[in-house]
């Protein structure tokens, strides 16, 4: 957004207005998935935790499939692993994202404030003359 205020137009004021309305909107939806990415690579990794458990009991249980049940919990591990990185990896977008938000909404507050100053001051202007 520009910092110089005096001598821009309404319809450019609304204009900012507008695109901050959108990148807020925008910045929001993005919050809204990355909170279901967060949601989502926590139920992986605790489906993968439970597949790593049931493996592990699977060998222990069944000595002629011990080679098997062994790549199976490798694999389980790998997963577990892989879904806690996208956790992370989800966590810091919902950082991100959030912080993207809170700029937009403030960049939105500011172009309505300045939409509506102009506005006053033209009424006031109109009233004057």
């Amino acid at each position: 957004m520009e910092s110089n205020k005096g001598k821009r137009s309404a319809q450019e004021l609304l204009a900012e207005w507008r695109l901050a309305e959108r990148i807020g909107k925008t910045a929001r939806s993005a919050a809204d998935a990355a909170d279901l990415a967060v949601e989502s690579a926590d139920a992986a990794k605790m489906a993968a935790a439970s597949a790593q458990a049931a493996v592990s009991g699977a060998a222990e249980a069944v000595d002629r499939a011990k080679e098997a049940s062994d790549l199976a919990s490798l694999a389980a591990g790998q997963a577990s692993e892989a879904a806690q990185q996208v956790y992370a990896d989800a966590q810091e977008d919902v950082e991100r994202t959030g912080e993207i938000s809170r700029e937009a909404d403030a960049s939105e507050a500011q172009a309505g404030d300045a939409f509506r100053e102009a506005q006053r001051q033209a009424f006031e202007k109109a009233r004057g003359s």
